[in-house]
């Protein structure tokens, strides 16, 4: 598996209508979420969610809907209900490639917001907070990355306030420095959009000598990853303006994301 794919990726609306299809049992046609125990109503003070949230993730894995559950296929989700613990809940792992990453125990209240609600609403919810677990117990196993949007950041690069670049601007470590941190700390929702780190809290573009720069993040809680020193020569694209300007930038978050270490 690649390491900056999610395990799992989870559709709520497709969820809702899996869990209201018919189905046949005994002879009998019932909603899924019968089927699976889901009561019309949910009460913590009654119903263990855990429970549901074990028979719906099994449910999935008998019979795969990846418009509901898209899981990666290297890995496989389990669901330990926690009955035993105070106020229940339950613990995620995620299995792949060998190893084997844990949740923290979560209370039942994790599974579910509020203590009563719709049965389906809670199922729903129930779903979505397995998967946000489980991606966040495999995350510091995934490799950081920058990504851009290059539509966002051309919308961007064309804005009036990039005056300096026209149909002649070429790139050079400085100027692609500096419109790699002036993207990242210009806070517009366009800008947001173009620059997306995962993973990062921030880039930067370090003068060196020999007229290179070392273009870097800093990595949540772990430090910081860097290129080796670029020149002139490794940003030149050939073209000019806004479209060099997007090639040079896209070559900075590859050299960026290739150097944090792989498992």
């Amino acid at each position: 598996m690649h390491d900056t794919d999610p395990i799992v990726t989870y559709n709520p609306d497709a969820a809702r209508r899996w869990l209201t299809e018919a189905v046949t049992v005994g002879g009998a046609t019932i909603t899924r979420a019968r089927h699976l125990g889901i009561r019309k109503k949910y009460k913590s003070n009654r119903d263990e969610i855990e429970m549901w949230a074990f028979k719906l993730v099994e449910a999935l894995e008998n019979a795969p809907r990846p418009d509901v559950w898209n899981l990666h296929a290297a890995a496989s989700i389990e669901v330990y209900p926690t009955p035993d613990l105070y106020e229940g809940g339950g613990l995620v792992v995620v299995q792949m490639d060998g190893r084997r990453f844990a949740s923290a125990w979560e209370m039942f209240s994790t599974f579910a917001a509020g203590e009563e609600q719709p049965g389906l609403d809670a199922a729903v919810d129930a779903l979505g907070a397995v998967a946000e677990l489980a991606n966040n117990a495999t995350s510091a196993w995934r490799a950081p990355r920058v990504t851009f949007d290059e539509d966002a950041l051309r919308e961007w690069l064309t804005h009036p306030e990039h005056y300096f670049m026209g149909s002649d601007w070429t790139p050079d470590p400085d100027t692609v420095g500096d419109l790699l941190e002036d993207l990242h700390e210009s806070g517009s929702a366009v800008a947001g959009r173009a620059l997306q780190l995962h993973g990062l809290t921030g880039v930067f573009a370090i003068r060196v000598s020999g007229g290179k720069r070392v273009f870097g993040a800093d990595v949540a809680g772990r430090g910081r990853i860097c290129t080796t020193p670029m020149s002139r020569v490794d940003l030149a694209t050939g073209g000019f303006g806004p479209d060099a300007a997007i090639t040079a930038m896209l070559r900075v978050a590859r050299e960026i994301n290739a150097a944090f270490p792989r498992h």
